[in-house]
Order: structure tokens, then sequence, then C-alpha cells
């Protein structure tokens, strides 16, 4: 039940990159712009989550299915995904009025803290780097705008 709970969380992050995708041109095969690359992940993300949900409903009988989703539904996971969807709907928030690099690292923590991670300082190191090194790709490298917020207009 696991792997149909995370495939459809996938598949509804890869329709949420691609539909933010369309915000930037597109581009050609040849000459990418900068929603090129999100488009294609998102489409990668929805296909491959999509055949994962497929294979593992195919796996089960329709009485397991019922049964393990009824097993499977309890509280603690529904309030864990429902705080998950929280740490998300915060960032996508204040992202544009603090920045990336203020935001990400403090997502990254709250994220890995919500999966289980309880080492503070690990979780820490992994925001910081994580969100460096994104910044560092998609804005020194790819050139691609980031929100700065109130760090700098960009």
């Amino acid at each position: 039940m696991k792997d149909v709970i995370s495939a459809g969380f996938l598949i509804g992050i890869g329709l949420f990159y691609f539909i933010y995708s369309w915000e930037y041109e597109g581009g050609a095969l040849d000459n990418p712009g900068p929603g090129f690359f999100p488009r294609i992940i998102g489409l990668i993300f929805i296909f491959s989550n999509s055949l994962q949900l497929l294979l593992s409903f195919r796996k089960r009988t329709e009485k397991n299915r019922l049964s393990t989703l009824l097993q499977d539904l309890q509280v603690r996971r529904i309030l864990l995904a429902g705080m998950m969807v929280g740490v998300v709907i915060t960032y996508l928030i204040v992202l544009n009025t603090v920045g990336f690099l203020m935001a990400s690292p403090f997502f990254v923590f709250s994220l890995a803290w919500v999966m289980g991670g309880r080492n503070w300082m690990a979780n820490l190191v992994l925001g910081a780097v994580s969100s460096g090194i994104i910044y560092w790709l998609f804005w020194t490298i790819m050139r691609v705008p980031i929100p700065a917020g109130f760090l700098g207009g960009r």
C-alpha cells in the first residue's frame, strides 16, 4: 500500500512541476528554453509513477486491495501526510517573500524531520548543503531565475 500512496504523491508533484513549467518558455529540442527540461522531468515523474501505480494495483486482488487500504489508513499516516503537505504549502507561501536561500534550508530540514530524521544537526547540514547546491546549479550555472525575496530582486 505504501507504493500506491507514494506513487500518487509523486504523480501530484509531477503534475505540479509540469504545470508550473509552462510559466517559462519551452523552446525546442535544438534550442531548449528554461521550461524545456522541467516539462520533461514532470512528464517522466507522471509516467513512471503512473506505471508504478498500475503495477501495484495489478498485483492485488480486489478483496486484498480493500482490506489493505483499510489497514493502512491509520491516523498516524494521515497525520504524517498532512504534515508533509503543510510543510510544502508553507514553503510555497513564504518562498517569494523570504527567498530561496532563506526558505529552502528550513524546507528540507522540516521534510527530513517529518519523514523521521531526528538528528537535527544532520537535517540542518542537509538543508544548507542541498539548498546551496541547487542555488549554485540553477542560478550560477544555468541562469534560471530563483526567488531572492527581501535579499534582493533578481
